[in-house]
């Protein structure tokens, strides 16, 4: 289908998806949401594809957050059911995302950076949150964001808002990203990271994305017990097991598209 606010584009086992509004900085409003809920509806469904790439056009600009000028004035709570559309787990999709940070990330840019799985900034990448610039109350992003960060960087980047800018090598030492690299690799980075999980086993990656973040606000010994009942009773009887076994015997590449017979 065609999109208005993003590209979708195949390549292999892999999809991308780009954010795609420069001249509002990729800034997100209520097309951009029903077009990213049929491009992670596609990832979803489309068996051949196993990992997808999240980026924004341009060079400044990952996401700059929500689209002000487009957000309902009277009712805040309007742009809700937006956001909820937007990130792969909202659209019950648990193939692998890889966000590749290009430029700066700012307020709402952390529904998609909370929720990927890998995230990778160019060495010119910023974060912030700009609520407290604009009168608002900054509570769901810092949320997402003291998930993956210890609170007091947290604190500072929500009560300076845009006065303050984390850069890609303090996000990176915090664990709010997982690698920098220079800016003119970025994409080859992320490309070279979704090949390599795209060569897994699809059944054991998808199941495993699943679980993980099913569970994760589980106590241990719980989220233990429903690891236990899915590999007894899905990963221990799949197809990617019998290939992969085989595979190994055999000293050759697993060929998870048309699996052995068990």
């Amino acid at each position: 289908m065609d999109f208005e606010t993003i590209r979708f584009e195949r390549d292999g086992h892999v999809a991308t998806v780009t954010l795609n509004r420069p001249e509002r900085l990729n800034a997100f409003n209520e097309q951009m949401s029903f077009d990213l809920s049929h491009a992670w509806s596609e990832v979803r469904d489309d068996p051949a594809i196993r990992v997808a790439i999240l980026t924004g056009a341009g060079d400044r600009a990952f996401c700059s957050g929500v689209d002000v000028a487009a957000a309902p004035e009277a009712d805040p709570l309007a742009t809700r059911p937006w956001i909820a559309r937007m990130t792969a787990r909202g659209n019950q999709c648990y193939k692998p995302v890889i966000v590749a940070v290009n430029g700066l990330a700012a307020g709402g840019a952390a529904y998609w950076i909370g929720e990927c799985e890998l995230a990778i900034a160019a060495d010119t990448a910023t974060f912030f949150d700009p609520h407290v610039d604009r009168g608002m109350v900054p509570l769901e992003e810092p949320m997402i964001y003291a998930r993956r960060l210890p609170l007091m960087p947290v604190m500072r980047m929500i009560l300076l808002g845009t006065s303050d800018r984390m850069d890609a090598r303090t996000a990176l030492a915090a664990g709010l990203v997982t690698e920098v690299v220079p800016a003119a690799g970025l994409m080859a980075t992320a490309r070279s990271y979704a090949e390599i999980i795209a060569s897994k086993s699809p059944q054991g990656v998808q199941r495993a994305v699943r679980v993980l973040w099913e569970t994760k606000h589980l106590p241990l010994d719980d989220a233990l017990e429903v690891a236990w009942r899915e590999i007894v009773e899905h990963s221990a009887v799949s197809t990617d097991l019998v290939e992969g076994k085989r595979a190994f015997l055999e000293k050759r590449a697993p060929d998870w598209d048309h699996p052995a017979e068990g």
